[in-house]
């Protein structure tokens, strides 16, 4: 992750922050189904530091783009993406313990 954020800023302004947003989520879900598909543990590692090279400059471009927002005060902004990231970090562990608790662990 920190590889991609030393180099992301560079790879942004380049391509565009929607186009790395979008190439980098992709990387990370192929990266994320890879390690855990082939359920090898030297696989499943380098599929996870793959998410977060994928995901690497999701934040600082979400963050940007938020604070950019007409006729929007960027504070304001930037608050409603973050709450918006701590829900899913809330959220996340529960959903998956109620799925895993009707069905399987694998499948939540």
């Amino acid at each position: 992750m920190a590889a991609g954020r030393f180099l992301g800023d560079r790879v942004v302004r380049r391509c565009g922050g929607p186009t790395v947003l979008a190439a980098g989520s992709g990387v990370a879900a192929l990266a994320l189904a890879a390690g855990l598909w082939l359920g090898n543990p030297i696989t499943a590692l380098i599929g996870f530091a793959a998410v977060g090279l994928g995901l690497a400059n999701a934040v600082p471009i979400l963050f940007s783009t938020a604070g950019k927002i007409p006729s929007v005060l960027p504070e304001l902004a930037i608050a409603a993406v973050s709450t918006a990231g701590y829900s899913g970090f809330l959220l996340g562990p529960p959903v998956i313990g109620v799925v895993a608790e009707h069905f399987t662990l694998g499948a939540g």
